[in-house]
Parts: C-alpha cells; sequence; structure tokens
C-alpha cells in the first residue's frame, strides 16, 4: 500500500531542492498544475489540516488577507491586486511544501534538501565564476549577472547551521564545512556585499547564543572571538584588498547609498497611507527604484501597520517557543533562533518576508517547532519529548 506521507514529502523535499539549486527563477518556466501539486497533495492528508490550526497561521492568513485588500484597493489597483494574488499563491505553495514536517526526522531531510540545493547552486554557478574574478581581480557583467544567486547559498547557510547539530553523522560535517568555505568565497567572487555582511552577523548571533549559557564569562568569549575574528579579516583584507568586494566594502558611505535614500522616501509614503499600504509590486510607480530593498519599509509600505505588526508578532511567538526547545537541544534551539533574529534584523538587505527561499526555511523552522509543542486549550503549551 502506498504511503501518502511519504509521497508527499518525497514530492516537497525535491521541490524545495529544486527550488534552491536553479533559483526560484526557473521554476517561472514549470507549469501551473506541477506546482500546484506542492499545495494540493498535503490537503488531502488530515495532518496537514491540523498542522495549520495553530494561532501562528492565524496570524499568517490575516496578513494574507490585508494583503489582498491592500492590493484591491491600490490607487494602482490594475498591478498590486495581481501581486497580491501572487503572493497569496507563493506562501501557499511554500506552506504546503513544507507541511510534511511532522517529526524530527522529516525536518532534518528538509534542512538537507535546502543545503544539497545550495550546494548545487554554487557547484554550477560560482566556482567558475569565482576562479575567473580572483585571478583577474575584477568583476564582469557576466559575474554580477548570477549575483541573484547568493540569496540561495545565504539562506542554506542558515539551514547548514541548524543542521550541524542535528545530524552527527561524518559525512554531513564534511559536507557542512565544505559549503562553509565555498559560501564566504562565493560571496567574496561575486563581490555581494549583502549576503557576506548577513552571514556575517548570523554567525556572530549564533556565537552570542551559544554562549549566553556562560552568564558573564560571555563578555570574555565574545571578547575573544572576536579579537581572532579581526586577525583573520585583518589577513584577508591585506590578501583581498584590491578585489572589487573589499572596494565596495571600505568605500560605502550610507549617507550616499542609494538604500538609505529608498527607506527615507518609503517611510514618507507610508505615513500617507499607514492603515493599509499600497500593495506589492507599487513602489517603482513612486522611485525609479521598483521595490524598497528593506523588509521594514516594505511591509509598512505594501500592507501597513497592521500586517507589519502581525510579521514580527509571528516571529516574537516564534523566537519565544524556539527558546523552549533548549531543554532538549540547546545548539538546535539557538540556531534556529539565530535564523529568525537574523531574518528580522538583516531585513534591511532582504526581503525575506517574499523570497520563496528565506520562507521556506522558515516555514520548515515553523512547522518543527509546532510538532514539539502541545497545546492545552487555554493558550498554554507544553514541550512534548521527541
Amino acid at each position: 500500500m502506498i504511503n501518502l506521507q511519504k509521497v508527499i514529502a518525497g514530492y516537497s523535499l525535491f521541490f524545495i531542492f529544486v527550488s534552491f539549486a536553479f533559483g526560484t527563477s526557473q521554476l517561472e518556466f514549470v507549469p501551473g498544475y506541477v506546482s500546484l501539486l506542492s499545495i494540493a497533495l498535503p490537503i488531502v492528508h488530515i495532518k496537514a489540516y491540523k498542522a495549520l490550526l495553530t494561532k501562528e497561521f492565524l496570524f499568517i492568513f490575516i496578513a494574507l488577507f490585508i494583503i489582498l485588500v491592500s492590493g484591491y484597493v491600490s490607487p494602482h489597483k490594475g498591478e498590486a491586486f495581481p501581486k497580491s494574488l501572487r503572493l497569496l499563491y507563493r506562501y501557499l505553495t511554500v506552506i504546503f511544501s513544507c507541511a510534511f514536517v511532522i517529526n524530527h526526522n522529516y525536518f532534518k531531510a528538509g534542512l538537507k534538501a535546502v543545503v544539497l540545493g545550495a550546494l548545487c547552486t554554487q557547484l554550477l554557478n560560482f566556482l567558475g565564476a569565482g576562479a575567473i574574478s580572483f585571478s583577474s581581480r575584477e568583476v564582469n557583467d557576466a559575474i554580477l549577472s548570477i549575483n541573484g544567486y547568493a540569496h540561495n547559498v545565504t539562506i542554506g547557510l542558515f539551514a547548514s547551521f541548524i543542521l550541524y547539530d542535528l545530524e552527527d553523522k561524518k559525512l554531513w560535517r564534511y559536507i557542512f564545512y565544505v559549503f562553509i568555505l565555498l559560501s564566504f568565497l562565493s560571496f567574496l567572487s561575486i563581490a555581494s556585499r549583502q549576503s557576506l555582511v548577513v552571514a556575517l552577523f548570523f554567525i556572530f548571533i549564533l556565537i552570542l547564543l551559544k554562549n549566553i549559557k556562560y552568564g558573564v564569562l560571555i563578555l570574555f568569549r565574545v571578547f575573544i572571538y572576536g579579537l581572532v575574528s579581526l586577525v583573520v579579516l585583518l589577513l584577508l583584507y591585506n590578501y583581498l584588498q584590491d578585489t572589487v568586494l573589499v572596494q565596495r566594502m571600505i568605500s560605502t558611505n550610507i549617507e550616499e547609498d542609494e538604500r538609505f535614500r529608498i527607506l527615507q522616501h518609503s517611510l514618507e509614503l507610508f505615513w500617507q497611507r499607514p492603515f493599509i499600504g499600497y500593495g506589492p509590486g507599487t513602489y517603482g510607480n513612486y522611485d525609479i527604484f521598483v521595490y524598497t530593498h528593506s523588509t521594514p519599509a516594505e511591509l509598512l509600505f505594501t500592507g501597513g501597520v497592521v500586517y507589519a505588526f502581525l510579521y514580527y508578532l509571528l516571529f516574537v511567538i516564534l523566537i519565544t517557543k524556539a527558546w523552549k526547545l533548549r531543554v532538549v537541544n540547546f545548539n538546535q534551539s539557538v540556531a534556529i533562533i539565530a535564523v529568525l533574529i537574523t531574518y528580522l534584523l538583516a531585513g534591511q538587505f532582504y526581503l525575506f518576508h517574499s523570497s520563496r527561499l528565506a520562507l521556506i526555511l522558515f516555514f520548515l523552522c515553523l512547522f518543527y517547532i509546532n510538532t514539539r509543542f502541545t497545546y492545552d486549550g487555554k493558550g498554554r503549551f507544553r514541550l512534548n519529548k521527541l
């Protein structure tokens, strides 16, 4: 007899792997009925329904309803409403693609699909570009054209650190070390400032959280880590100072950076429609840039203050629940929290809330966290044993 749960999990894992291996832009060429299977298959399984009966998904669906209304009443309805529907479709596709996570092992499988997919991206796109970049010390248009794939690698990097404390097989440890090395070489080779800063920020938060159990000694430990990191960075700078990436990093001026101006402009527009926003994908009607390049600004601009509030409330709930997991696996708990905090604070560089890849990792963590808790019907939850 066919095990429906394994069929759903297999299809979902393949969908996740392909998304990270070839990039979401390649999925545009996949027939609609194929990607709709990501929604249809889990729906026929009763556990998919149970997984959605939580307050987290209530907040998510309310937020999606707000963005639909925002698109419908937008001054640019013809543009905003179809994009609202596409955003809804993206969320539903990702949610049901991750609904197979009903226990610890399925969560590990999902993380492995993310890491292996991102590793394929590195092998397919970055190795040749990196060799050219490091040999010529220049970044040409061909290399910059694959810059968007750095997002795949960044999300894969997050997943690899969560997986590190869940999978103790030597093969996966070797894959982890190779993946980390290739990740930073990829960021350096294509001059991706955003990805490098976000990855370093994530690792800093992870180190901070992993040492929090040592109390006041954490200050000493962080100082030592910081000192060692400074020495390593100085050595890297000495070798890479004539590369495009380093030159872009040291020449950045926040007052002259277009991102800072975009942030100011988007917030000015937000105050004109603070409760309903302008709908997704409409910022280009007010600027030469098509979006705000900032998650907080994009949330406020597209959906208004309630939409943004629900987004951040969801993170507060998940971080609180992930912290309770520390009694079972401390390192796993803080790795998930580090991802969530990075999503929140590094949103200045990425639009995490609408990125299919970022959403995949987010919902893998959300479903897994919810499998670890049982609600008592009074708004409280208790931690389940593995």
